[in-house]
């Protein structure tokens, strides 16, 4: 299958020529009738300036010639059959992934992917910074044909995703100290224990889980393992991190704003980059003048990290729809309705991917105790920020009723990449500024952290 749908441009064209030559006949006769071919949708364009790590547009010519000659020179494609909703995965062609995929996905995409085009643009004239989106692009989706030389085959097409594959160019993965995994698949802190009833059956009841056709170590990969791991989170350097979190929490935003859920931040772990430009600046964001492809997150040796790691990440499974509305089923299932989803998933980058905190290295004063204007300074390879009072701002964490508990949907007022007025910054006992913000329906929220806010649109120090 994977072959037939590459070559079929070479059938199309087989078919073209007939029916010219077909046309022509027709045309003799005094008759029009009009032809359309349906091949797939193409993709390519709608990533704007999205550069991968060896600055190659993500779906552009150089990029799907590699894809082409790797397709081509593949002795035999190796398959995982564990995609979401029982996809086909084909998973040894470097830099690429190819996915099967259905009618109902590509009829959602031809009506989702020219907005999530649009916001991604918009955002990123926002905010701006290192990356525009986690979105793993698709670059193409092609319908493979039917049987040749069958007139008529009831049987759906099968879709292939060509997607371009979350790693780091020309390196090798770093286990997890006590794991047999290098990578993760995670949904937020709040889908641990049975709320994802798969991972759980995986870890509690590997016999259950064989004859349900669940993996036995699946949970080590999942937000089970992540906080079996890791359960106080880990602290991320400076480099890039703040740029990821406003994009991630964007890019949730946005999935939510067009009805999709059950969408995955996959990671995978990796030792320092051996690629020879990697780091030439000390950090991946520095010099470079367009966005990149994946988000690359650097964390700092500590438990079960045995030493410093880059963790390329991304966001896969976006174009999903489906929620599980079952009296039972629901509470052991990811699958929620999109608004709680996306506040769930936002929660990873307050639990499990914890920011540097940011303060004022310079303020402005309107008065003896309030401050009209805070700068954030550059540290750690973090570019300088400002904020101003009575100025837009937007929260990279959920807005909780007081004493609540992050993790908890119940007790979100409003979900992270929502967006309030900054009214007034203040000094509070312990010499430290704090944020004063005005959000929906006059709610007012104190002592926001610098590093859960970001100016809308957001400045930076010149």
């Amino acid at each position: 299958g994977i072959r037939t749908a590459f070559s079929s441009v070479e059938e199309v064209l087989k078919t073209l020529r007939f029916t010219a030559r077909w046309a022509r006949f027709v045309k003799g006769q005094q008759a029009s009738v009009p032809l359309e071919f349906e091949l797939g949708l193409d993709l390519r364009s709608c990533w704007g300036n999205l550069e991968d790590l060896e600055g190659h547009p993500v779906c552009g010519e150089e990029v799907m010639k590699d894809l082409h000659l790797k397709v081509a020179s593949m002795e035999q494609p190796k398959m995982d059959s564990a995609g979401q909703s029982g996809s086909t995965i084909v998973t040894n062609l470097r830099n690429h992934i190819i996915k099967s995929s259905n009618r109902e996905e590509y009829h959602l995409m031809e009506v989702a992917m020219p907005k999530i085009q649009k916001s991604i643009e918009e955002r990123y004239t926002k905010f701006g910074g290192c990356w525009s989106t986690g979105l793993a692009p698709f670059c193409a989706a092609l319908i493979e044909p039917s049987d040749a030389g069958s007139l008529y085959d009831p049987s759906p097409n099968t879709i292939w995703l060509l997607t371009r594959e979350i790693a780091l160019p020309g390196d090798d993965y770093k286990p997890i100290v006590g794991a047999k995994t290098s990578w993760f698949d995670l949904k937020g802190p709040f889908f641990k224990g049975w709320r994802d009833g798969k991972s759980k059956i995986s870890k509690e009841m590997p016999f259950v889980g064989s004859v349900l056709g669940i993996k036995e170590r699946t949970w080590q990969k999942k937000d089970e393992g992540f906080n079996t791991f890791f359960r106080d989170g880990l602290n991320l350097r400076g480099c890039g991190s703040r740029d990821a979190a406003i994009t991630m929490v964007g890019d949730s935003a946005m999935l939510r704003d067009n009805n999709m859920t059950d969408y995955s931040l996959f990671g995978k772990v990796y030792s320092k980059p051996s690629s020879p430009s990697f780091l030439d600046h000390g950090c991946i964001c520095s010099g470079r003048t367009k966005p990149t492809f994946p988000i690359v997150l650097q964390i700092d040796a500590q438990e079960r990290l045995s030493e410093n790691t880059f963790w390329a990440v991304g966001v896969i499974d976006y174009i999903e729809q489906r929620v599980n509305t079952d009296t039972i089923g629901a509470d052991f299932s990811t699958m929620k309705e999109p608004a709680e989803f996306a506040i769930h998933w936002a929660d990873m980058f307050t639990y499990y991917f914890k920011l540097p905190p940011r303060s004022c290295g310079r303020w402005t004063r309107a008065s003896d105790a309030v401050f009209r204007k805070c700068d954030l300074l550059e540290e750690d390879f973090q570019v300088g920020e400002v904020f101003e009072a009575a100025k837009p701002v937007m929260t990279l964490r959920p807005i909780l009723r007081r004493g609540a508990v992050l993790g908890e949907y119940r007790d979100a007022l409003l979900p992270a990449g929502s967006e309030g007025i900054l009214v007034s910054i203040h000094e509070n006992s312990r010499g430290s500024s704090v944020a004063s913000v005005y959000w929906d329906d006059n709610l007012r929220a104190r002592h926001m952290p610098w590093e859960a806010l970001v100016a809308a649109p957001r400045q930076f120090q010149r």
